[in-house]
């Protein structure tokens, strides 16, 4: 139950570490390049 448990909680602290260095690549790029910001704008 607690093997469980211990791994529920260690994927999702994982996604959400993965997600915070996506968004902070992403902001990064961007503000290194702004004419990829534009782009990456355009649905």
């Amino acid at each position: 139950m607690y093997l469980w448990r211990s791994v529920l909680l260690m994927s999702q602290v994982g996604m959400y570490i993965i997600q915070k260095i996506v968004q902070a690549a992403e902001t990064r790029h961007t503000l290194d390049s702004p004419h990829s910001y534009s782009a990456l704008e355009i649905p």
